[in-house]
């Protein structure tokens, strides 16, 4: 829909004569109608790639027939950029997955020093157990962040249900996912 709404609209935006199109990965089929405004006004097209699209489809639903048509806007979108500009450091290894030899700008996510004053301390019950684990010579592996199914936190799980007792997984967050994990872990008997 964003990306019909944007051909729809494409000629207000040539009018505007605007110096650069950026280009966010929020759809790649905005791709053809990006470049296609850039050209059209004479701006430089810098596409800024924040998510791999073709591997989510894949990973998140298994929908093989959708990920060429994300694979051929994604690699007409890097293919045709003037600049790339991400938050990944490693993407350079998956632009040449496209034969593309492209430099890009890696430029991470910022931190803003003002929230460090804002974090929850963490329960007390909590760091008793992570006290507790590491005591008793655990090797600790843990997430904290949001419980969402990109994070493929269900793998973390299937791997602690296999995992020797010396190991002890730590997950801690909230999100969409969180009912569905606690009842994974349930399931597989963890703490």
């Amino acid at each position: 829909a964003f990306a019909e709404q944007l051909e729809f609209n494409k000629q207000m935006f040539v009018d505007i004569a605007a110096d650069l199109v950026i280009d966010s990965s929020s759809s790649p089929l905005s791709a053809y109608v990006c470049h296609t405004i850039a050209r059209e006004s004479g701006a430089k097209y810098i596409v800024e790639l924040h998510d791999p699209w073709e591997l989510l489809p894949m990973e998140l639903a298994n929908l093989a027939e959708f990920n060429a048509m994300m694979r051929n806007a994604e690699q007409f979108r890097c293919s045709h950029a003037d600049k790339i500009i991400t938050a990944l450091p490693k993407l350079s290894a998956y632009l040449e997955s496209y034969g593309l030899d492209r430099q890009c700008w890696y430029v991470p996510n910022g931190v803003s020093l003002a929230e460090f004053g804002k974090v929850e301390a963490l329960d007390e019950v909590i760091k008793t157990r992570l006290a507790e684990y590491k005591s008793n010579g655990k090797l600790l592996i843990g997430y904290a962040g949001t419980l969402d199914a990109e994070k493929a936190l269900d793998v973390l799980l299937d791997a602690a249900r296999k995992a020797p007792d010396r190991v002890q997984f730590v997950i801690l967050g909230d999100g969409q996912e969180k009912e569905k994990l606690m009842q994974m872990a349930e399931q597989y008997a963890l703490q």
